[in-house]
């Protein structure tokens, strides 16, 4: 599983590996290192160590014959046999590694995901700035066609002001979205760190069905070995109240200096079988089996809140298409008024004023579609980088 897991985070052809700073990769390596060697731990932690012990004691009592003891012996004490309970802790402990590796690549995809839209919303936000900057030019154009009709009688102080508003607001969402970009390239530049640029393909971007979505969820798959580990968990916790056997054993030289000087070897083994009566053992296994169920029922509600995040990012990109729809049925409008224009201001009956307002409206929409089209995008990365693949 783990191979898997390793070929299908984000190392596909359509992205670059080297997507984080490197002082993050570093940490996540480190992150999988422990994980696998934690695991490696636990798959042998059923081996009982092996002890050396040596001692020296001197003994000499008033009037007698001192005695001198030099021992050295090896021990081991060792479970064979554990009702099942040796196969189902090496179990547990793949179902754990495989857990706590995915913890680490979901972390790893959440900051891939993160620093690819808020490439996407930099690249976007430059658009809204630049749409921003010709919606000031076409207030601009409005208060000094509303400021001359106001000298000629024909607009009111009222209908003046409300254009000079209507300006000053559109600098203020400039100086706003300015800002905005500032913090979006900031945060970018704390994920990838001094990587110029990222490198991002678009077109390659797939719509996932929410089959597709939910069934190849990182987050499912962490809670699918959750329900591993805890059913592995449970095993053990069954086994550990039924019989054991286990291997007893010492092996040493002993050397003893008093009357006469003794020593050799001494050696002693046995085998042994026991097991535990608890009144807590229904209780204790109880609890296991419960934490079972939970991890289950956990997989099941997280399924259905995916299919609900599913169909509201579904709902958002049908609305930014709509929107795309109405730029595009607006901009053929303003190119139709632009045209026309063009041939009444060579006419002499419309200004260059007017002419200028249009191009920027043209252009405005032209923009708007694209703005979308970001909008579109980053709701599908929000899918995607959720996956494997």
């Amino acid at each position: 599983m783990r191979v898997f897991i390793a070929l299908m985070l984000f190392f596909s052809t359509l992205f670059s590996k080297d997507i984080l700073s490197k002082e993050k990769e570093k940490l996540f390596n480190f992150q999988k290192e422990i994980a696998e060697k934690e695991a490696k731990k636990q798959k042998t932690k059923w081996i009982s160590p092996l002890y050396i012990n040596a001692s020296f004691s001197k003994n000499s009592p008033v009037g007698g014959v001192g005695t001198k003891i030099r021992d050295f012996y090896i021990s081991w004490r060792q479970d064979l046999f554990r009702s099942g309970g040796i196969f189902y802790a090496i179990e547990y402990a793949k179902a754990l590694r495989n857990s706590n590796l995915l913890n680490i690549d979901l972390k790893r995809a959440s900051l891939i995901k993160r620093a690819y839209i808020l490439k996407a919303q930099i690249e976007r936000d430059n658009l809204k700035l630049e749409k921003l900057k010709l919606l000031l030019e076409n207030r601009k154009i409005d208060v000094l066609i509303v400021k001359e009709k106001f000298k000629a009688g024909n607009a009111d102080i009222a209908r003046l002001n409300e254009t000079v508003l209507r300006e000053d607001e559109t600098r203020e969402d400039i100086v706003t979205l300015k800002n905005i970009l500032k913090g979006e390239v900031f945060e970018l530049k704390k994920l990838i760190g001094d990587r110029a640029s990222l490198e991002m393909k678009y077109e390659d971007i797939p719509l996932l069905s929410k089959e597709e979505y939910i069934k190849n969820s990182i987050e499912i798959l962490i809670k699918r070995s959750e329900i591993d580990a805890k059913r592995e968990a449970l095993s053990v916790k069954k086994a550990s109240y039924l019989p054991k056997v286990s291997f007893d054993g010492r092996f040493g030289y002993q050397n003893i200096s008093s009357f006469s000087k003794e020593d050799g070897r001494d050696y002693s083994f046995g085998f042994n079988v026991k097991m535990p009566i608890d009144y807590n053992e229904k209780r204790d296994i109880e609890i296991s089996r419960l934490n079972y169920l939970q991890s289950k029922l956990l997989k099941e509600d997280r399924e259905r809140e995916l299919s609900l995040e599913y169909d509201k990012r579904l709902n958002s990109i049908k609305s930014y298409e709509e929107k795309i729809e109405l730029a595009k049925k607006r901009e053929k409008l303003y190119k139709e008024l632009y045209d026309f224009t063009k041939e009444q201001v060579k006419a002499g009956m419309k200004t260059n004023w007017d002419l200028k307002s249009l191009s920027n409206s043209l252009k405005i929409q032209k923009l708007e579609e694209k703005i979308q089209k970001y909008n579109i995008l980053i709701e599908k990365f929000s899918l995607y980088f959720d996956t494997v693949k």
